[in-house]
């Protein structure tokens, strides 16, 4: 079997890239880093979720990374803030799931959304929302028989409790998530 030139010169750069030897020591202060991310990831100090209106689920924006959980061939609406703009939407995990942008309202009360359905269950990834105001971290997941039905997360514009007790209830910015079920015909 013969190469090409390209074919040679292609396995020539992967075998380089191979005889790479990095530093992969983790130092002191990057042990601490670590260890900062594992509490947020436990949610450890994190404002808890509260009930809402219309059995939606309140979450304090960045108090930790929600957990979504999602049911396969069912939509979950992200909605985002009046007037937020999506920059940007990144799954970590395309191709089991789909995308789909969505708008509702108008003029200053237009919300855009971000339409999630998986396609299967027990998957799981993360998904990054960029926008004019903030980046959303949302870990998704999808479960036959768990599901958050009708829930809605209102994101609140402060992280402390004092501030979420003194907000009044219409003063919320929110962020619903709100899996429906599939149309009949």
């Amino acid at each position: 079997m013969t190469i090409t030139a390209r074919q040679y010169e292609d396995e020539k750069r992967a075998r380089q890239w191979m005889n790479i030897i990095e530093d992969l020591t983790v130092r002191d202060i990057d042990s601490k880093a670590l260890e900062l991310v594992k509490e947020f990831s436990e949610a450890k100090g994190a404002v808890p979720p509260s009930s809402g209106t219309a059995g939606s689920v309140v979450i304090v924006y960045s108090s930790y990374t929600p957990k979504i959980v999602c049911r396969p061939m069912y939509v979950t609406d992200v909605i985002l803030q009046p007037g937020e703009k999506i920059t940007g939407v990144h799954p970590g995990d395309a191709v089991r799931r789909t995308f789909v942008p969505g708008r509702s309202g108008s003029n200053d009360n237009e919300q855009l959304h971000v339409l999630i359905k998986p396609l299967m269950a027990d998957i799981s990834t993360n998904l990054v929302i960029n926008t004019d105001r903030r980046t959303y971290q949302l870990d998704l997941m999808a479960q036959a028989a768990k599901f958050m039905p009708l829930s809605r997360s209102s994101i609140l514009p402060t992280r402390s409790k004092r501030g979420i007790r003194s907000l009044p209830t219409g003063k919320r910015i929110t962020k619903a998530i709100l899996p429906s079920p599939p149309a009949t015909l």
